[in-house]
């Protein structure tokens, strides 16, 4: 009896040994703490766990907090890369960080320079808008204005000024005034300009925006894929959680960053506008003076409620 219980125990810590030997492991926990306001979801799993087996490959994917913003990883993981890949071989624990959305104050009532051009069209601002903020609109103007808050940029093609030179707070830019403002802002000429690197109409991937669902985004045939290209240039801080937003084929291309060029910083707000009727210009006009005035109001402190989608 006492030869069969020690064989026995023999063959236990040989399979024991091997199992170690050949990364057969279970069960190997994952620990994820925040620090901050968000949370981590795990990707590419059947099922979210605290724990895998050997060799388990997880994406992790921060999602801040509204008026939040993923800073970076601590522990088995550090960077500020998100999504950030890991392959668990021992147990894992990992830190998010999440830090406060610092966007700079506005007053209650900004001042606004509404620059457009002469020829093409135009979304300008809405009559709502007008009687909130009374916006200085510019014709082609040559010189940087001054002197206010806001600087719109819509639809202006050919940008005569140094937009570098803005002096206020927070520059808006409309459908495809965003073309020179991105040339100048990321020193990009001829060949080598913004639109030619950044816009990617050719591409299908999965982009994370707060709106319908955290997390999730369509955004296959959109502006929205040149936003994820420059989350990694530096001076480009993006806020994904700012705006209740998505970029949908029939919703809004909306995003937020804090841009710092030359020693200032400016909240840069892009509204390129895929709702409803591409050619309604009425509804292209209140729809982002509406998303102007709401983003306004959230700089200046107030707690304003998203404007609707509109209807496809």
């Amino acid at each position: 009896m006492k030869k069969r219980l020690v064989f026995v125990l023999l063959l236990l810590t040989l399979a024991l040994t091997l199992s170690a030997a050949t990364g057969c492991e279970k069960n190997l926990p994952l620990t994820i703490v925040i620090k901050g306001q968000g949370v981590v979801h795990q990707l590419f799993t059947a099922k979210a766990s605290s724990a895998y087996g050997k060799d388990s490959v997880v994406t992790l994917s921060a999602q801040p907090a509204p008026m939040w913003q993923f800073s970076h990883w601590e522990g088995a993981i550090t960077g500020s890369a998100n999504p950030k890949e890991i392959t668990l071989t021992e147990p894992t624990a990992i830190t998010a960080v999440f830090t406060p959305a610092e966007l700079p104050p506005l007053p209650e009532v900004p001042s606004i320079a509404w620059c457009y051009g002469s020829t093409g069209d135009n979304f300008m601002p809405s009559s709502a808008l007008i009687a909130n903020y009374n916006p200085t609109l510019l014709d082609d103007p040559m010189i940087t204005p001054a002197g206010y808050d806001v600087l719109v940029i819509d639809e202006l093609f050919n940008l005569q000024f140094p937009v570098t030179d803005f002096a206020g707070k927070v520059i808006v830019t409309l459908d495809s005034g965003v073309d020179d403002f991105l040339d100048q802002m990321l020193g990009m000429t001829g060949d080598d300009e913004s639109y030619e690197v950044y816009w990617d109409y050719d591409s299908v991937r999965m982009l994370s925006w707060s709106y319908p669902v955290i997390g999730e985004e369509i955004g296959a045939y959109s502006d929205a894929q040149v936003y994820h290209s420059l989350d990694e240039v530096e001076g480009f801080t993006r806020f994904p959680t700012v705006l209740e937003a998505s970029s949908t084929r029939y919703a809004d291309d909306i995003i937020v960053y804090s841009v710092t060029r030359g020693g200032r910083t400016w909240i840069w707000l892009h509204i390129g506008p895929h709702f409803g009727n591409y050619d309604d210009a009425e509804l292209a006009k209140n729809r982002s003076s509406a998303i102007i005035d709401y983003v306004l109001e959230l700089l200046a402190g107030g707690n304003p409620v998203f404007p609707p989608i509109p209807a496809p």
